[in-house]
């Protein structure tokens, strides 16, 4: 601005000096010199002049304008740089957000006292899960109040951000296009204006049981299972994850114990936040529905609380939000809520004279298990349609959730078998798997020879093969 100014002086200067002081300012070319120095050339002198400095005004204008530009871009970036102090969780959890909507890999952050007292502990317990596989972080500037913080995406997040911004779309592998489009077909498939939240939830969580298997060799990818439809409770907690997320509802990715280590997540529906965990409803319903059109599937672990979920899930992230709505709220609303038993018997009798291949119910007066078998006896005896339950699971005490599978094959009476979720292999593997590292390392320390490592080794397998009979025999 002040090279502007001073040239528009310059110019006005030169518009009131007298002719012949504007020509000892006159630097031309000396050759031309003499035509200026003569009253007769002094009117085309002053044009001359006035064209000059006008002209040198323009080049000089557009020459200082983008270094001007340059300046101001660099004082808005650094503008854009003074982001807000991270004082709190949300607000580690708002930069994590913001990272990962532009698939940013690493960010430099300022972060309050408190937060810097132990930024790693403030970190591991953020929802980072919720976009990355891993994280990275360096070692605190505290001298400048500065943190760094590096993600590594897993890949249904990198799908839903290219989905949201087409711009991102060059950071994806052929494997996540391939997968972006298959979560596309099903959400135009699926989703229709005018869906509830419930009704989007329950929709995404039927879809995924019926056309997904458990599989412990597929691994936890969300592209596997998109483009295979298999894959173990990490890729079932992504795809779910992903395709919620796309229809619009608010969702997150939960990671715990469960029997072993295990992902579900949780979900927002009608402002009120539940658990789904899609494996173990998967691994609970028949077969038969999956191959099926039935309505009837598992849904047990669908909408469900905290104090539900931690009878048989252990999670502490502490960033998470608290679902504290009444006890099975999805059966409520879809009135399968029972309070005595012959209420519930009446029901299972209409879904077997109906030919239902499942039903599922909550038993809010279930009390114990020796209860309900003495009771189930007795209704046998009462209803004729229930010749056909060939399965039954409930809790194994109080309430809870009540289902039944029914054969139509043939109408010989068949005795019921309690069903256990289809989750033993799983099992059986990780300890393997456990027994395995933890026998090597044991054999490593005692400093054997070959030949009697192998014989231990083949000892060992013969006697996890014979756990391995056992155990599945009990299911």
């Amino acid at each position: 601005m002040r090279v502007r100014a001073s040239l528009l002086l310059v110019f006005n200067f030169f518009s009131s000096c007298s002719p012949s002081m504007q020509q000892s300012f006159i630097p031309f070319d000396p050759c031309d010199a003499h035509r200026l120095t003569t009253p007769a050339n002094a009117r085309q002198t002053m044009l001359v002049l006035s064209s000059w400095l006008t002209s040198l005004l323009v080049v000089c204008f557009f020459i200082s304008a983008p270094g001007t530009a340059l300046a101001d871009d660099a004082a808005a970036k650094k503008a854009d740089d003074k982001q807000p102090i991270a004082e709190t969780m949300d607000d580690i959890n708002t930069v994590i957000a913001d990272m990962a909507s532009k698939l940013e890999g690493k960010r430099t952050f300022s972060i309050g006292k408190k937060i810097a007292t132990s930024p790693k502990m403030y970190i591991k317990n953020s929802l980072w899960y919720d976009y990355s596989a891993g994280y990275a972080l360096s070692k605190t500037d505290r001298k400048n109040g500065t943190v760094t913080l590096t993600l590594l995406y897993k890949d249904n997040e990198k799908i839903l951000e290219a989905y949201r911004n087409r711009s991102l779309l060059e950071k994806l592998n052929k494997k996540e296009l391939a997968s972006l489009q298959e979560a596309e077909r099903i959400i135009n498939e699926l989703i229709h204006p005018g869906m509830t939240e419930m009704e989007i939830a329950r929709t995404l969580h039927d879809y995924m049981v019926k056309h997904y298997s458990y599989n412990l060799t597929s691994g936890g990818e969300a592209t596997t299972m998109l483009l295979t439809n298999q894959g173990v409770c990490e890729a079932y907690s992504r795809v779910y994850h992903l395709l919620t997320k796309m229809a619009g509802l608010e969702a997150h990715t939960v990671v715990g114990v469960a029997g072993g280590p295990h992902a579900w997540n949780m979900v927002r529906v009608d402002g009120e936040w539940y658990h789904v965990d899609v494996t173990w409803d998967d691994c609970v319903s028949p077969k038969e529905t999956r191959e099926s059109d039935a309505i009837d599937i598992s849904r047990r672990y669908f909408l469900i609380n905290d104090i539900e979920m931690r009878k048989d899930h252990k999670w502490r992230i502490s960033s998470l939000p608290n679902s504290q709505v009444k006890n099975a709220s999805y059966f409520r609303k879809i009135k399968r809520l029972y309070s005595s038993y012959p209420a519930l018997w009446k029901a299972v009798d209409a879904a077997a004279r109906s030919k239902q291949p499942f039903f599922e119910g909550y038993m809010q007066a279930f009390i114990s298990k020796d209860i309900f078998l003495h009771r189930f006896e007795k209704a046998c005896e009462q209803y004729a349609s229930f010749k056909n339950i060939v399965g039954w699971s409930g809790p194994e005490e109080k309430a809870g959730v009540v289902s039944f599978q029914f054969d139509y094959s043939d109408a010989t009476v068949k005795k019921p078998r309690e069903q256990k979720p289809q989750l033993v292999h799983e099992t059986i593997d990780s300890a393997k798997d456990w027994f395995s590292e933890q026998s090597m390392q044991l054999l490593e320390k005692m400093n054997l020879n070959e030949e009697m490592i192998e014989e231990i080794k083949s000892k060992g397998n013969e006697v996890l093969q014979k756990g391995t009979e056992v155990i599945q025999s009990l299911f």
